[in-house]
């Protein structure tokens, strides 16, 4: 029977989860590359998942629309398309999506790591457009259950719906609403896009300096007031010590949609650095990072990557032309290999050929002969929202609108894929359960369940057959598929969500 109410699943992995909101003020951050000039921004937003301690007093819930929730709901709906008197009716009917929580503990206290090195590994998760730290809480609690802290910014590029800018009393001084920009493929527009990738990047360096400062242990400010219940700020004192972030290639980066682009094309700026004197005509860098940086030794060849269903239209700035033909970094060392790096495309984002063949050349390596090339696969009968909260909070209107089923088993094949790719990058997390490896079909996660786990889970990876029901494993070469790229009508410059409702509902 379906719930009445839109709610979250349990997390999957054997480690409780607990997760704080943080808003940071930059005055206390260093940002390891100067700062675009449409940096308005005085603060760092984000929410940390991280496996904690079992709680034996219930917390105060963690609400997955955020406060003011009002104002939250009412600018979602105008994102949607609703107008402003439409979105403020549409948001008060929505009472019970209010009530809908995070299945985290509100500052519990961080769980003592398990790894040989006594450190959490460290993931760093992009949102996409529409998105906000808050609505990929499914995939990033379930990485934190397997062992790992993960940290989601809030980007405040104009890809919210609206995000709100707090001061040092908590109050919210002012907000960013969601910038409606054209998806024409003309220079203005995807100099637009650049503009949000050079905001975007400028965060994720803040996040950067933010966790080497958490993992030293020097006291910053939280300004996020509103969510704290008195122990935040002991929360953020816990990390010390506790976090894998000063070895070389250890940290992992993700994202979905345009932040799987947001990460792959910060990954590769970081790599790559400036073209060369002759080629740097035109070239406008997205992320000028002087190389004598921490973080520039921080990108390796096998740091992990995981690119859930990339929007490659943002990556098309005929100004940053250069950087797009380079490589993943994964492909420049001496015996380039691919095993830690991960596309998982929906089935919308699979069919719609202009992407498709955008991102096979983003991930694939220039010289296939001795390569391993990056793991890359699709999940039938999922939709583009089914890789965010969105398609497990409203699996009806998924099914029905966007013809895509089992979202919580999407997650899941996601989740699982993932681990896997980082166990191959010699990232120290949990096993996975039998539940999530379909072995066992308990009706809920028990608690005994959770301690069935096997090391490995190697087919999730596998290419040489179809070993997993509806995952399907994509060649890096020429060859296409029957129904791979089939949605030849959709043009590049189609807005993700647009692109997969064409090709589902065949609008």
């Amino acid at each position: 029977m379906l719930p009445m109410f839109p709610y979250l699943p349990s997390y999957t992995g054997p480690h409780a989860v607990g997760t704080i909101d943080i808003e940071i003020p930059i005055s206390e951050l260093h940002s390891p590359a100067p700062l675009p000039d449409n940096f308005d921004i005085p603060t760092i937003k984000a929410r940390i998942f991280y496996p904690c301690e079992p709680v034996k007093k219930k917390s105060k819930p963690v609400y997955w629309i955020a406060e003011p929730q009002w104002d939250h709901l009412e600018a979602f709906y105008s994102f949607l398309g609703a107008s402003s008197r439409m979105s403020k009716a549409i948001a008060y009917s929505s009472w019970f999506l209010r009530s809908t929580t995070i299945p985290a503990s509100r500052n519990a206290p961080l769980l003592k790591p398990s790894t040989s090195n006594g450190r959490w590994p460290v993931m760093v998760f992009s949102h996409g457009l529409g998105g906000s730290r808050n609505t990929y809480s499914q995939i990033c609690g379930s990485v934190a259950s397997h062992g790992m802290v993960v940290i989601a910014p809030e980007h405040r590029d104009g890809s919210c719906p609206t995000t709100f800018i707090c001061d040092a009393e908590g109050t919210n001084s002012r907000f960013i609403r969601y910038e409606h920009i054209s998806h024409e493929p003309v220079p203005e527009v995807l100099y637009q896009r650049s503009a949000q990738l050079r905001i975007r990047m400028a965060e994720l360096g803040f996040i950067y300096d933010l966790l080497l400062k958490l993992e030293s242990g020097k006291e910053v400010s939280n300004y996020s007031k509103a969510e704290d219940d008195g122990n935040g700020c002991q929360v953020l004192k816990s990390f010390t010590g506790q976090l894998h972030v000063l070895e070389d290639g250890k940290i992992a980066w993700a994202g979905h949609s345009f932040g799987a682009a947001s990460v792959a094309q910060f990954v590769k700026s970081i790599f790559w650095g400036q073209p060369p004197a002759t080629k740097a005509k035109g070239f406008k860098a997205l992320y000028n990072l002087p190389r004598d940086q921490k973080l520039v030794s921080q990108i390796t060849p096998t740091s992990p990557l995981v690119l859930l269903d990339l929007w490659a239209f943002p990556t098309l700035d005929p100004q940053t032309s250069w950087l797009l033909d380079r490589e993943l970094p994964c492909y420049s060392a001496p015996e380039p290999k691919g095993s830690t790096v991960l596309a998982v495309l929906s089935e919308g984002f699979y069919k719609w050929n202009a992407n498709l063949v955008q991102t096979k050349k983003m991930i694939s390596p220039k010289k296939s002969t001795g390569t391993e090339p990056a793991h890359i696969f699709y999940a039938q009968t999922s939709a583009h929202l089914s890789q965010s909260d969105f398609g497990v909070l409203f699996p009806w209107l998924t099914r029905v609108v966007l013809k895509a089923h089992d979202p919580d088993r999407i997650l899941r094949l996601n989740t699982r894929a993932t681990m896997e790719v980082l166990r191959q990058a010699g990232i120290e997390v949990s096993r996975t359960s039998d539940i999530d490896m379909e072995r066992t079909t308990p009706k809920d996660l028990t608690k005994e369940a959770k301690t069935e786990l096997s090391f490995s889970d190697e087919d999730i990876l596998s290419t040489t057959a179809n070993k997993i029901r509806g995952w399907i494993a994509l060649d890096l070469d020429k060859e296409v598929r029957p129904g791979e790229g089939s949605n030849l009508e959709s043009s590049p410059d189609a807005p993700p969500v647009d692109v997969v409702i064409e090709t589902e509902i065949g609008a």
